[in-house]
């Protein structure tokens, strides 16, 4: 039984400046494999990991925290 990291899910409010930001700082690209609506969410497939980034749009601003998800995959 193994265990990796799968995905690092983030909630965001603005969606596009943080797939920028994220894309820049990671030199990640958009994973179109993943079929989500990208008006609501988006993948960022990072070179050399089988880990992605996932980046959800939340309506309410939070002022103070970020909501992060670990995905764990297990075979």
């Amino acid at each position: 039984h193994k265990s990796r990291l799968y995905l690092i899910a983030i909630d965001v409010h603005d969606l596009d400046r943080s797939f920028r930001f994220w894309c820049k700082a990671l030199n990640g690209t958009l994973d179109t494999s993943d079929k989500n609506d990208e008006m609501v969410c988006r993948r960022i497939k990072l070179p050399g990991s089988n880990t992605g980034l996932f980046l959800k749009k939340v309506r309410e601003k939070t002022h103070s925290l970020s909501h992060v998800h670990l995905d764990i995959a297990s075979d």
